[in-house]
């Protein structure tokens, strides 16, 4: 068994014992130790986007704001080619700016995702972008923070085919791409929403269960 820690005395668990003692420059040591003897081993480790094996791998992130904008800067980070699509250009601007200042990149993309076909066409211009996507990420999320008696038709058909509909037409898109590679890793942002009720949440909080629910069955 393996005790992972900050090093020390190793915790009787079992036999023998291996403590990690450091993981800093590239290497990784550990100590084993069983009753009578100690050894220390060093190990040589990769880069961490070697580690998470995200180097090069093409990737879609659809939401360039909040949790979206964070999660681009952060694969793109790691190594993965990344296309950010979102309705916003000052957003996107923002994480661009944000990923050449770390030395990475992303390739921006604008799309209004509320309707089928522009999912689609946002799909493609994504593949040609960065590639066949082995990485999927929808990140989209937006609320009319009024009461039900107080919202239009339009607030409520809006925010059903931004949040829930783009899941359902990108992640279809996306998940066809996948299935013909034989590859993919897909993750769409829900919310606590989609579980609990709050006030002046209706639209939102339909979107986010209907999203659990519609995974649950992808």
């Amino acid at each position: 068994p393996f005790l992972l820690g900050d090093g020390g005395r190793p915790q009787p668990t079992g036999w023998p014992w291996r403590t990690l003692d450091s993981r800093a420059a590239g290497r990784l040591r550990y100590s084993e130790s069983d009753f009578h003897n100690t050894r220390t081993l060093t190990l040589r480790i990769g880069p961490m986007q070697d580690w998470l094996t995200l180097d090069r791998r093409p990737t879609l992130v659809f939401g360039a704001g909040g949790l979206g904008g964070a999660c681009a800067l952060s694969l793109a980070g790691q190594g993965a080619r990344v296309a950010l699509v979102d309705v916003n250009q000052d957003k996107l601007d923002a994480v661009v700016r944000a990923a050449k200042e770390a030395g990475c990149e992303i390739k921006p993309l604008v799309a209004d995702l509320r309707t089928a076909e522009a999912c689609r066409a946002a799909v493609r211009e994504g593949v040609e972008l960065v590639g066949t996507p082995q990485v999927f990420l929808h990140a989209i999320g937006r609320n009319e923070r009024k009461a039900i008696l107080d919202l239009g038709d339009a607030d409520w058909e809006d925010t059903l085919s931004l949040n829930l509909s783009s899941a359902y037409w990108l992640g279809q898109a996306v998940g066809r791409l996948m299935v013909e590679q034989r590859y993919g890793r897909m993750v769409f942002v829900s919310s606590v929403s989609g579980l609990l009720a709050h006030p002046h949440h209706g639209p939102y909080a339909a979107t986010k269960g209907g999203m659990n629910q519609m995974l649950r069955v992808m």
